[in-house]
């Protein structure tokens, strides 16, 4: 399992340039606490700077966003989403789920409500342990970190507690065991839909595993976002087609060997014990490839850069930020209507991260909500420029039609 935070702020001067003069940084003092400490079973202090309210708590595999300052025990403070990470940029608050950071957070995190304002005290077994992180963070330090929980983005499927005696158990031939906790509707996945899922790994006693959020490498985002007729990340995840609708719920009891523990081995797995996968099926649809169309300049919306957008279906979802990682299914056309790329083509959306992208993708994305779709029309200085790439003549204008199937 991820057990780092975020990696702590370095600065550092261009090779070979004398460093610029200025003032000294101020560095954050640790704000004082006017309430009562809390001390929690675990060791972990934590005490009330500002009260968000009685709003709804983050669970282990939810997606949050926060700003935070931490320090060492000497006042130093080690890293901060309140410095921009780079000369230019805004401060930027971190996003990321539980379940992937250091304990101490894990399990603050949760007792947290959007609005809350933490000062938390992390003993080193629940931080960097004996080993510390070098060069920022020693062996054995303890932390103190001002936390502040802004928003719930994303819910997790949550634990339920696998009931071996209940009436509606399916047993399957390949030894999966699910029950159907909430029935989808319309096409399934052994119909030729595709799906995106949402899924959570626990052990049989309730302890967290995996989301499907802690695949971070480009390329292995959709495997575990998407379940299509013809694939999937794990065997067991072909017994979901005919259960794999539109707003179904499973709860499916998977062997070892046809686990997630057999590829990666995750450590709070038991060797050879059951797994517990809740799997939720937001979008489940055929997607035929779309016919080109070029909008009209009245239907067209253009911002300051250039980039020309018509919003085809709002999504019920949110809105990704140039942080984020996308699974998107599109179609790429010159203004001519000759095709030079699909998606669509390939029977599944791809994943990306939007600053990894053309600049015309990193804008008009976060413009779509999740399970939207949109014609973005981008001009060359926004797209692949004067030089062009094979296929793409230089100066071209592209169009895309894109399905913005989820937001990671």
């Amino acid at each position: 399992m991820i057990t780092t935070l975020l990696a702590p702020l370095v600065a550092a001067s261009l090779a070979g340039a004398p460093a610029p003069v200025s003032a000294p940084v101020q560095e954050p003092e640790i704000p004082k606490c006017e309430g009562p400490e809390v001390l929690l079973p675990s060791g972990l202090k934590y005490c009330v700077l500002k009260d968000g309210g009685d709003g709804p708590h983050p669970g282990m595999g939810d997606m949050v966003r926060v700003d935070y300052t931490g320090w060492l025990q000497d006042g130093k403070s080690f890293d901060s989403s309140r410095k921009a990470r780079q000369p230019g940029m805004a401060p930027e608050p971190a996003e990321f789920f539980l379940g992937g950071v250091i304990p101490g957070w894990n399990e603050i995190l949760q007792v947290m409500s959007p609005g809350d304002q933490f000062l938390v005290t992390i003993p080193f077994a629940l931080a960097y342990g004996e080993n510390g992180n070098p060069p920022s963070i020693p062996a054995k330090a303890d932390l103190t970190f001002e936390i502040e929980l802004l928003a719930i983005l994303d819910k997790a499927p949550a634990y339920v507690e696998w009931n071996a005696e209940a009436e509606d158990i399916i047993t399957l031939d390949s030894g999966v065991a699910l029950r159907v906790l909430k029935a989808g509707e319309g096409d399934s996945v052994a119909d030729g839909a595709l799906a995106v899922m949402d899924t959570t790994c626990w052990s049989q006693t309730g302890k967290f595993a995996f989301v499907h959020s802690m695949i971070q490498r480009q390329g292995m985002v959709s495997g575990w976002r998407q379940l299509r007729k013809d694939s999937a990340p794990l065997p067991f995840m072909r017994d979901l087609q005919a259960y794999a609708k539109q707003g179904a719920s499973l709860q499916v009891l998977v062997p070892s060997k046809l686990g997630i523990d057999a590829k990666f081995n995750l450590p709070d797995l038991p060797d050879g014990g059951n797994e517990i996968w809740m799997v939720d099926f937001p979008t489940v649809a055929k997607f035929p490839k779309p016919e080109f169309r070029m909008p009209s300049p009245e239907e067209l919306t253009t911002t300051e850069s250039g980039l020309q957008y018509m919003i085809v279906r709002e999504g019920p979802g949110r809105h990704p930020t140039a942080s984020n990682t996308v699974v998107a299914h599109y179609n790429g056309w010159l203004t001519d209507g000759n095709q030079f790329d699909s998606s669509f083509d390939k029977g599944a959306g791809i994943d990306f991260p939007l600053r990894g992208v053309v600049p015309g993708w990193t804008e008009g994305i976060p413009l779509m909500k999740e399970g939207g779709a949109a014609i973005l029309v981008i001009p060359a200085k926004l797209g692949y420029g004067a030089s062009g790439r094979p296929g793409i003549p230089g100066g071209a204008t592209l169009v895309f039609y894109v399905e913005l199937l989820a937001v990671q």
